[in-house]
């Protein structure tokens, strides 16, 4: 929760659509572990 909120996200946000190529693949994952761990 507390990781979500460092990012500005809550829990029904999107992932962010900006980052294109490895950098957003890389985002994507983080994010989907993050989402995963709670």
């Amino acid at each position: 929760m507390v990781r979500r909120a460092a990012y500005g996200m809550s829990e029904t946000d999107p992932l962010p659509l900006f980052l294109e190529g490895e950098e957003g693949e890389l985002w994507h994952f983080i994010m989907k572990a993050f989402l995963t761990a709670d």
